[in-house]
């Protein structure tokens, strides 16, 4: 035998084979309980199996069979692999998200997709409608020219190319696969324009509100209790919204805001009837939270009114006094003539914003309510710092003084009007308010000069080039050209602003007065602004022609058949 033959011979009971491993057994995890116990294998025979029965054992029959399905995990994966196919589908259509479908295409970028390119817009949740919806205070003239596209025909393109190469119809493939919708978490805010709403609402419009945040403290909560408070809340922000960024195709908003402001009016009516019932059958008065939800539904409603630049602001204003002297509680006035006292429950905001509105409301009326009434709070101290700059320490006096002073001008009573009007003056001049910061003096003296000059237009209501009512005007616009942007005193300069325009003379002071009204526009974006500049620039045409009474905004009004609220 060679060495090679030896080489391939295989050793004698060797078996070729034996090196190769073995499977394991694979153990069946069915059959009945109790040959699993014993570790038998189990032929699965019914009712009992054939192990059980040779052993003479009681047999614990097969366990129910469940489907796949319908268990837990089972649900999991069906929800997996049906957003795994419609992830597929919007890959294949190049990952195009569309609300709603069927919407054409532009031939430009999208304007929030531009904008998000640009830089101006802050990163958000992907797949959240609202996020970069809303620009901060900062990003207002990035706004102003492009404007803010309407969220439901807007196309997101989160490819590489934000402008189709090609005409696109979408099919019903296209649409977003959503497993279940999230129920409301405030009620009245049911859809995502009314979210878009409820946002702007808290974090744009309330700094041009109020400088502090009691608004949102004393608002939204009686919002989220009672939908008519909401309804007039989100009409409000839409007409804010459609001020701001005016587009052309933006028609929802409108539609949406229309809605809603005539479904609020229509429940506070019905809700006014019920509170003249109530008092003319001298009820129980109504629980506090219901008088401030009356209260703050006329409140938003003035709002609105001054938002839309309308001239029916007086009217919502008039049912929110209603609404206190239905449920107040008058006093017997100490003195023959003075004000009547009437103590309400509400929230000492909301009541001392309507008091700064009312009070305003007298520039422009012949007559005023004001004089006659006067609300007190059942929660008043009088150590409590005033919520808005502290112009309720005082100013409603004067502003209630000097009404009245007018109303007996118009009136021709026999009361020698220049000696009241020479106690008025003595005590503007002495007016500082107990606890004005340097900030709060400041924007004070500029309603201090305007107490003054329209104190002086009731007394002088020919057109006047008094030098000292001049050095006023320039001093006061001078002061609000040093207010900066974005600056809390930008909400209660209008005022001001409306009485020191009246009597500008000089061309200088009136451009720098229409610098003012523009940045005040675009500071606020309401209505009511460009109404008072016109009725300033009237005053203006009337005295450089010489008219008689070209100064008396009053009547300027009343000829015209409109109302206004500089406030």
């Amino acid at each position: 035998m060679t060495s090679s033959s030896r080489s391939t011979s295989r050793p004698k009971g060797r078996n070729p084979q034996s090196a190769v491993r073995r499977s394991g057994i694979t153990r069946v995890r069915t059959g009945c309980q109790t040959c699993r116990g014993r570790k038998k294998k189990c032929d699965e025979s019914k009712p009992h199996c054939l192990n059980c029965t040779k052993a003479n054992l009681e047999c614990s029959g097969l366990p129910e069979v469940r489907r796949w399905e319908n268990t837990a995990a089972g649900q999991r994966a069906l929800r997996r692999k049906a957003n795994t196919q419609s992830h597929r589908t919007t890959r294949r259509s190049e990952t195009l998200v569309e609300f709603p479908v069927n919407l054409p295409w532009s031939n430009q970028p999208s304007p929030l997709i531009q904008q998000q390119h640009d830089g101006h817009i802050n990163e958000g949740l992907p797949g959240d409608l609202t996020f970069n919806m809303f620009p901060t205070v900062n990003d207002w003239d990035v706004w102003q020219n492009t404007g803010l596209p309407n969220y439901q025909s807007t196309t997101f393109r989160t490819g590489a190319s934000l402008v189709p190469s090609q005409p696109f119809e979408a099919d019903s493939s296209t649409q977003l696969f959503l497993a279940y919708e999230l129920p409301s978490l405030i009620p009245g805010i049911e859809t995502e324009l009314h979210r878009r709403l409820f946002h702007h609402f808290t974090k744009n419009m309330t700094p041009v509100l109020t400088s502090s945040s009691e608004w949102l403290k004393s608002v939204v909560p009686l919002a989220q209790v009672d939908r008519t408070v909401m309804s007039a809340l989100l009409s409000l922000a839409a007409s804010h919204l459609s001020n701001f960024f005016r587009t052309e195709d933006d028609s929802q908003i409108k539609i949406e805001k229309d809605a809603l402001h005539l479904e609020s009016i229509q429940i506070q009516e019905d809700r006014l009837k019920k509170l003249r019932s109530d008092a003319l059958a001298l009820t129980s008065p109504l629980p506090v939270q219901i008088t401030e939800i009356n209260f703050l539904t006329c409140l938003l409603l003035v709002l609105y009114e001054l938002c839309e630049g309308s001239n029916s602001s007086l009217i919502p204003l008039a049912r929110a006094r209603e609404v206190l002297l239905l449920s107040g509680t008058p006093t017997i006035p100490s003195d023959l003539g003075s004000r009547q006292d009437v103590i309400v429950a509400v929230n000492p905001f909301l009541l001392e914003f309507f008091d700064y509105h009312e009070s305003l409301a007298t520039v422009t009326l012949p007559y005023s309510h004001i004089s006659k009434f006067r609300f007190q709070n059942t929660f008043y101290d009088s150590e409590q710092t005033p919520f808005m700059m502290d112009f309720s320490d005082g100013f409603n006096d004067f502003a209630c003084r000097i009404s009245s002073l007018r109303e007996q001008v118009i009136l021709d009573t026999p009361v020698p009007h220049v000696i009241c009007a020479v106690e008025l003056a003595a005590d503007i001049r002495k007016w500082m308010p107990k606890r004005a910061t340097s900030r709060e003096a400041e924007v004070l003296d500029m309603y201090k000069r305007a107490l003054f000059i329209w104190l002086f237009s009731i007394i002088y209501t020919s057109p006047s080039n008094d030098i000292e009512i001049q050095k006023l005007v320039a001093t006061t616009v001078a002061d609000m050209a040093k207010i900066e942007e974005n600056d809390p005193a930008l909400n209660c300069i209008l005022f001001p602003l409306f009485i020191i325009g009246g009597a500008a003379t000089t061309p200088n002071d009136r451009a720098s007065i229409l610098r003012e009204f523009q940045r005040l526009k675009d500071w606020s974006r309401f209505g009511n602004i460009d109404q008072s500049l016109q009725v300033v620039q009237k005053i203006w045409s009337d005295r450089d022609l010489g008219l008689p009474d070209a100064w008396d905004w009053v009547r300027q009004l009343e000829a015209h058949n409109k109302s206004l609220l500089v406030t």
